[in-house]
C-alpha cells in the first residue's frame, strides 16, 4: 500500500506534464491559396464562392483564404515558396519559369477571355476605334506585362504594325489614366472596377477580348513534387473551383454580394459589373481551350517572353482534370 501511494505523485505530475504538452502544442493553421491579382482582377472571383459556399470545407480541406499576388513572376515566386505550391499566376510567368527550367506544372486554366480589360481615351480626342490609335501614343502598364500583351496582339488583328503608334509604359493602370488625364498619352488601358466607375471621364477606343477574342491568360499551376505526394488534394482544388464557376452562371444574382465583397465595392456598382463577365463567358470550369492557348503564345512573342515553339506536353498535364474537360492540345 505504501508502495503505490509512494507512486501516486510521480504519476499525477507525469500525467500533468503530458496535458501541459499537449495544451502548449501549437495548432496547425489552415492554409492560404495564392492567386495572381486576388481581389483586383476578376479572375480568382470563383474561390471566394468556393469558400463561402462552402465548398471547400465539405472537400475536407484545409483553406480559410486566400493570398492576392502583386502579378507576374512575384506571384510565382510566392507560390512556390509557400507551404501549399498551388494557385493561379499568369501564362507569362508560367510559361517562362517552365522556360527557365523551374520545375512547374500547369493543370488548369483559369480564363477564356480578357475581360473587361479596354482602352480608353479623353471625350475630345479624336479617337474611338483601333485604327484611329495609328500616329498616337498608346499606354500600358509595364514591359512584358499583360497589357502590353494585349495592346500588341490587339494592334497585329487591326493590321496596325507597332512602328504606326508609339507605345508608352506608365507603370500602373492608375500613371496610365493620370498620363492620359495630363495629356502625355492618348489612349490608357482600364479595368473594371474603374471602368464602370469612370462614367463619361472617358470614352472606350476598344475592348481587347472584341479584337482579341480567346486568350487564356491565368493557368492554375503547381509543382511536380507537391502533384505526387497530394493527388487527390489537387483534383479536389480543382473540383471545388469548378463547380463554383457552375454555380456563379447559374446564380449570377446571388453572386452579386460576393463579387462586391471580392471587389471592395458596393451592391449596386457589382450588378452593373458582373453580368458582364458571365455574358463575356470569362472563367472556365478548367478546360484548355487551343485558340486560347495559341493565342497566349503568339502575344508572348509579341513581346519577347519566349521564343520558338511551345510544346503544351511539356507544360500541362491534364491527369488531375475531371476526364469531361480534358482536350488534345
Amino acid at each position: 500500500m505504501k508502495r503505490r501511494l509512494a507512486r501516486r505523485p510521480f504519476v499525477v505530475l507525469a500525467t500533468i506534464a503530458i496535458a501541459s504538452l499537449t495544451f502548449l502544442k501549437p495548432s496547425i493553421a489552415a492554409q492560404k491559396i495564392e492567386i495572381s491579382q486576388y481581389g483586383q482582377l476578376m479572375v480568382g472571383l470563383p474561390w471566394l464562392i468556393a469558400l463561402k459556399q462552402g465548398y471547400i470545407k465539405a472537400a475536407g480541406l484545409d483553406i480559410d483564404g486566400f493570398l492576392s499576388g502583386k502579378g507576374g513572376g512575384t506571384s510565382l515566386r510566392n507560390l512556390l515558396a509557400s507551404g501549399l505550391p498551388f494557385g493561379e499566376v499568369a501564362s507569362s510567368a508560367a510559361i517562362s519559369a517552365i522556360k527557365a527550367n523551374i520545375d512547374l506544372r500547369v493543370i488548369y486554366g483559369a480564363v477564356n477571355n480578357f475581360g473587361a480589360l479596354s482602352w480608353m481615351t479623353t471625350p475630345d480626342k479624336p479617337i474611338s476605334s483601333i485604327k484611329d490609335l495609328v500616329g498616337h501614343k498608346v499606354g500600358y502598364t509595364a514591359p512584358k506585362s499583360s497589357t502590353e500583351m494585349m495592346l500588341r496582339m490587339s494592334l497585329d488583328a487591326a493590321g496596325i504594325s507597332p512602328d504606326q503608334v508609339t507605345m508608352v509604359s506608365t507603370g500602373g493602370l492608375g500613371g496610365g489614366l493620370s498620363a492620359l488625364k495630363a495629356g502625355a498619352i492618348d489612349a490608357a488601358p482600364i479595368v473594371e472596377p474603374v471602368l464602370s466607375k469612370s462614367g463619361s471621364a472617358f470614352k472606350k477606343v476598344f475592348r481587347a477580348a472584341d479584337v482579341v477574342p480567346s486568350v487564356i491568360f491565368t493557368f492554375g499551376v503547381t509543382t511536380p513534387e507537391f502533384a505526387k505526394k497530394n493527388p487527390e488534394m489537387i483534383r479536389k482544388l480543382i473540383a471545388v473551383r469548378r463547380k463554383a464557376v457552375d454555380w456563379l452562371y447559374a446564380n449570377p444574382d446571388k453572386a452579386v454580394p460576393i463579387c462586391a465583397e471580392y471587389m471592395g465595392i458596393d451592391e449596386a456598382l457589382a450588378a452593373r459589373i458582373l453580368p458582364k463577365f458571365i455574358a463575356w463567358k470569362y472563367w472556365s470550369p478548367g478546360s484548355f481551350e487551343k485558340a486560347g492557348l495559341d493565342a497566349n503564345i503568339k502575344g508572348l512573342h509579341l513581346i519577347g517572353a519566349v521564343q520558338g515553339t511551345v510544346d503544351w506536353s511539356k507544360y500541362i498535364d491534364q491527369r488531375f482534370l475531371p476526364e469531361d474537360l480534358r482536350k488534345p492540345l
